[in-house]
């Protein structure tokens, strides 16, 4: 059985990071524009202000920003 990857809105993103909701929207914005080479990429995109951040792009983010 495959197991689904968790999903984080970009509230609970900002919480579970301590960041504010707009400091995660910057960093999902400059994933977008820099295809992930910086940033947190890729998102799903619901409709235009509601996202859902896999887990992996947040390790792969966090990872890079400690190097």
């Amino acid at each position: 059985m495959q197991e689904i990857e968790k999903h984080y809105s970009a509230e609970e993103l900002a919480e579970v990071l301590g960041l504010t909701k707009r400091t995660v929207w910057s960093y999902v914005q400059l994933g977008q524009r820099s295809q992930g080479k910086e940033g947190i990429y890729p998102i799903v995109k619901l409709s235009h202000k509601v996202v859902r951040i896999p887990a992996s792009a947040v390790q792969r983010f966090l990872k890079a920003r400690t190097v």
